[in-house]
């Protein structure tokens, strides 16, 4: 139930950018699109992909990738994700 209501504000909010920006000039239309995609749709994202199963091993798992594949003498970060 709550990933349909993410979905639904997510949803909610592409419509209402895409009524706003309809008709603008090209600066007024890049606000329109980087503030909804700041506020609501980051939001309800990142919340949509907490409540994935496994959620808490997603970002874990890509830092240290992440960390494995960029920078390898990083011991903070590797410290900080269990990464040897």
């Amino acid at each position: 139930m709550a990933l349909v209501v993410g979905a639904i504000i997510v949803l909610a909010a592409l419509s209402l950018a895409f009524e706003l920006s309809r008709g603008k000039s090209a600066k007024r239309k890049y606000m329109v699109w980087g503030i909804t995609t700041m506020l609501p749709i980051a939001f309800v994202f990142s919340w949509l992909v907490a409540l994935l199963p496994h959620s808490d091993t997603f970002a874990i798992s890509t830092i240290a990738k992440a960390s494995r594949t960029k920078n390898k003498n990083t011991p903070a970060l590797r410290s900080r994700v269990g990464v040897r």
